[in-house]
């Protein structure tokens, strides 16, 4: 169930403390179908071999799907955990903003989130599937993922 009160400043505000805030990414649009965010490509985000390094990139994906996931929590689900998120890095960026965009699948119990990070001005970088579980306990929520590109 979409819930229109978690907006871009919601979100942004959310991840002012955590690694979102640290690598930089900004949520642009929420909706009922997904959600945009971007990240800009800083020096420090950059392997040891002047590309944008994976994990960054794996960084605004897995944002991007719990974000997305947050923002369409089913009734009675109080948090979600992410189960697997599988990426394909089909180039890299050296500078500029990487764009991405999770799209929500609503029709299951645990959702698999399509994300394709790219930059903004140029073709995919990467894609990614994510699958998230609704959690109905009121517990810590622990986030495991598994990662293979």
């Amino acid at each position: 169930m979409f819930r229109p009160e978690i907006t871009p400043e919601v979100l942004n505000q959310c991840g002012g403390s955590c690694l979102p805030r640290l690598v930089g990414i900004e949520i642009t649009r929420v909706s009922a179908e997904g959600l945009t965010g971007r990240m800009p490509v800083r020096p420090d985000l950059l392997a040891p071999n002047g590309y944008l390094h994976a994990a960054s990139v794996i960084a605004l994906a897995d944002t991007l799907a719990g974000y997305g996931t947050i923002a369409n929590l089913p009734d009675g689900a109080k948090s979600f955990t992410t189960i697997e998120l599988k990426s394909n890095f089909l180039g890299t960026a050296r500078d500029g903003v990487i764009v991405c965009v999770a799209i929500t699948n609503r029709q299951r119990p645990s959702s698999e989130e399509p994300i394709c990070p790219h930059p903004s001005s140029a073709a995919n970088t990467s894609s990614a599937k994510c699958s998230i579980a609704p959690r109905r306990r009121s517990s810590k929520t622990v986030r495991f993922i598994s990662a293979t590109g």
